[in-house]
């Protein structure tokens, strides 16, 4: 797979996570939507951590915040950013990200979806 292979749908941070979905190009739309996207967090310290979420269910409220529900936490957001609940520990807001993933992370991303294309 080759980053060109991949388009970042959303993308919020802040001074130490990531958390960001992407979309595979290169899948045709009548594959299951579990195989084309695919959410992350990247978390700088107090380790280089990079691990996908495992998505379960989404939303949106009746004032337009938009929620994704993962095994790990809840994530809610809005033009304005987001905020992340895990399901243990402190919950953290973040911005919405402007700049492009690293090459660091897009290598990542592109190891996991190689990874699970080969299992």
């Amino acid at each position: 797979m080759l980053p060109n292979q991949l388009k970042c749908l959303y993308s919020f941070k802040n001074t130490n996570n990531r958390l960001f979905e992407m979309q595979r190009l290169d899948l045709p739309d009548t594959r299951p939507p579990s195989e084309r996207f695919q959410w992350f967090r990247y978390q700088e310290q107090p380790k280089d951590t990079f691990e996908p979420l495992h998505f379960e269910g989404m939303g949106e409220t009746a004032n337009h915040v938009q929620w994704r529900q993962f095994k790990e936490g809840r994530l809610e957001f809005d033009k304005q950013g987001a905020n992340f609940i895990p399901t243990q520990g402190t919950g953290f807001a973040m911005e919405i990200a402007s700049e492009p993933l690293t090459d660091k992370l897009l290598a990542r991303v592109t190891q996991f979806f190689t990874r699970v294309a080969n299992a």
